[in-house]
């Protein structure tokens, strides 16, 4: 009879592995061969849930920040403006081990992102979630509230100008 497997929970069980290999090892050493081990799992299995390396690595960037926006969406459901902007700029912060992990996850693909069409691709579309997130435009109602910086007109996080309202070149 064959094995029954939760495909998601296996999924997330490799992208952990992957986590966990980034931040030990680096970007740069989280190979296929690396994750499969630390997954203890086979380099096949890992066929079985993922197209390539690459999907791996755009994969475990997506559940973290999958997560961080759980964690700040349940922070803020009761709350707007600058009460919301502070606590979802605490929770980007790598105040205990978990964020910790999560920020060294982020700034990993920072570099590689720079020479990978594709990874650059998702770490934009993810800038502008956050961005949304923020109030900074595009549909959703962000951290709410009229008022520069927070979703209303002017420079600063919401409005047009330098702050993350601007569109980057």
């Amino acid at each position: 009879m064959p094995k029954i497997v939760d495909w998601d929970a296996k999924r997330d069980e490799i992208l952990s592995a992957t986590w966990r290999v980034i931040a030990r090892d680096g970007l740069a050493r989280a190979t296929i061969s690396a994750i499969a081990r630390e997954a203890s799992c086979s380099r096949g299995i890992l066929a079985h849930y993922f197209d390539d390396k690459a999907d791996i690595l755009g994969s475990a960037l997506l559940m973290s920040h999958r997560r961080v926006a759980a964690r700040m969406d349940a922070l803020t459901a009761e709350r707007s403006g600058l009460a919301a902007l502070r606590l979802v700029m605490l929770e980007a912060l790598p105040l205990d081990e978990q964020r910790d992990l999560e920020a060294q996850i982020e700034i990993s693909f920072w570099g590689r992102a720079l020479g990978t069409p594709g990874l650059r691709d998702l770490q934009h579309s993810e800038f502008d979630r956050l961005r949304q997130r923020l109030g900074g435009g595009g549909p959703g109602p962000g951290l709410g509230g009229p008022g520069p910086g927070l979703g209303g007109p002017g420079p600063g996080l919401g409005g047009p100008g330098p702050g993350l309202g601007g569109q980057r070149s």
